[in-house]
């Protein structure tokens, strides 16, 4: 069978509900659209919804079978993978992972798995995320071998836009060099700027720490769901200590990391550096080198600060319960830094750094409206386009700090890129499970797949995947 769409979707059943109704979305324009399912219970939730084409993706699946360096090497070199602990290093990074044996275990057979899939069934694309789970990593390198091309369904910082791409870090439909903004759209920009400025909302909000009936209860069916996947044999999703442990961890965080917040100190000159979650695509797959922002921020504070700055470090919002109290401890001590309370609003820290050093952040992208300088240190969408103060070594950050300084982003530039963002974007909410903002979505969708040269309904012209060496 062809299908002109392959999803996969996660372990919550909010993701799986999500997804679901973007195929059904999908499946009114007569599209074709399978479902890749992560347990067995997603399975069977999709089919009582009766979503007829799922597939279980760890069907078979022994996680206790070994995989041999002949496999692994096999592996690496049909995928270009370099090495397959790169490949499940973000993963690794989350809350509760898995070791990482298992994990390379569970992408040996999620290669197998799609590989099969493929040899028995033609597809167009695969609907996918830049997200730090194997299924997605294994999902890109599947394309990039030759596979379905795999459009990404990327979180945009612009206000109700989606960016659809095929590349995990630019988006493909930016313009590398910008046009002349016509007097309206000018005019359209600065309204936005102002609307973004003047609201000062963040994009991320604080999470609250689920101690309700409701969290309770959702404990106890991942619970039952390990207990049934444990006497299955398949234990690879859920695991009952590490949620227990999670949670205590979590709790004990709330109490203690406060301890080492400050805030901002009026008057003071400072740099601006915006804090990464520890699983962050942008930490994990777009700049792995800066895995340990600690080391980083160390450096930065040691030899990038000019005299008579302080280096402001504000962890995300959503981490006031996921930093480890080591980590949160060690930042505070780091000379230099001051380390402030993330519940402070980012806008108003961008408003009076005199600079930015990000790595590759929303807040470096909105810091752009104030005005304020960016160093940018990763691979980000909005890096290259002269708006920034862009490093390739970490030696050269302390000149470019420096330069940085001296030399504010050309607002006209500014609104340039915008308007251009703006017209790379989509009008649509990742997640948002209106009908309104499923229907424009799935139009984005199908929109990009005709501008990828893919008819709907029309099998793609490419050989079959070959069968994995054992």
């Amino acid at each position: 069978m062809h299908f002109d769409y392959i999803i996969p979707t996660l372990y919550t059943n909010s993701d799986v509900d999500y997804y679901d109704d973007v195929a059904r979305q999908l499946s009114k324009t007569g599209a074709t659209v399978a479902i890749l399912a992560m347990t067995r219970e997603a399975r069977a939730r999709l089919e009582e919804r009766k979503q007829p084409h799922v597939f279980f993706v760890y069907e078979g699946f022994d996680p206790n079978r070994d995989v041999s360096d002949a496999e692994l090497a096999d592996l690496e070199r049909r995928y270009a993978l370099g090495s397959i602990n790169d490949l499940v290093f973000p993963e690794e990074m989350m809350p509760g992972a898995q070791p990482r044996a298992m994990l390379i275990r569970r992408a040996a057979h999620v290669f197998r798995f799609l590989e099969g899939l493929l040899r028995e069934h033609t597809a167009s694309l695969f609907i996918n995320n830049v997200g730090p789970e194997v299924i997605r990593r294994c999902l890109r390198k599947i394309s990039d071998a030759g596979g379905p091309t795999s459009v990404v369904v990327d979180f945009a910082p612009i206000r109700g836009r989606t960016a659809l791409t095929t590349d995990d870090v630019i988006w493909d439909d930016l313009p590398r060099e910008l046009p002349p903004l016509a007097p309206s759209d000018r005019a359209a920009m600065e309204r936005y700027v102002a609307d973004v400025t003047g609201g000062m909302k963040s994009f991320a909000q604080p999470a609250k720490l689920g101690v309700g009936p409701k969290n309770f209860l959702n404990a106890a069916k991942l619970v039952r769901a390990s207990v049934e996947s444990r006497l299955r044999g398949e234990n690879f999703d859920v695991s009952v200590g590490e949620l227990i442990k999670i949670r205590a961890q979590r709790a004990a965080r709330r109490v203690v990391n406060p301890r080492f917040y400050e805030m901002p100190v009026p008057g003071e000159k400072y740099l601006f550096f915006p804090l990464h979650l520890m699983d962050d695509s942008a930490i994990t797959i777009r700049a792995p080198q800066f895995q340990k922002q600690e080391a980083l921020l160390e450096y930065l504070a040691a030899r990038a600060l000019p005299a008579g700055y302080k280096l402001y470090v504000k962890p995300h919002p959503n981490g006031l319960d996921i930093y480890p109290v080591g980590m949160i401890a060690q930042l505070a001590k780091i000379p230099g830094v001051r380390l402030v309370n993330p519940l402070v609003n980012s806008h108003e820290l961008i408003r009076g750094a005199a600079a930015m050093v990000v790595i590759n952040s929303t807040v470096g992208f909105e810091s752009l409206f104030y005005g304020k300088s960016v160093v940018t240190l990763g691979r980000v969408f909005y890096r290259g386009y002269g708006l920034t103060t862009d490093v390739e070594n970490l030696a050269d950050v302390r000149d470019a700090v420096a330069q940085a300084l001296r030399r504010p982003p050309d607002l006209e530039r500014v609104y340039q890129f915008l308007s251009a963002c703006h017209r790379a974007t989509w009008p649509a909410v990742p997640f948002l499970r209106s009908d309104e903002n499923l229907v424009a979505l799935c139009d984005g969708i199908a929109d990009k797949a005709r501008r990828l040269g893919v008819t709907v309904g029309t099998p793609p012209r490419r050989p079959p995947m070959p069968a994995l060496s054992a």
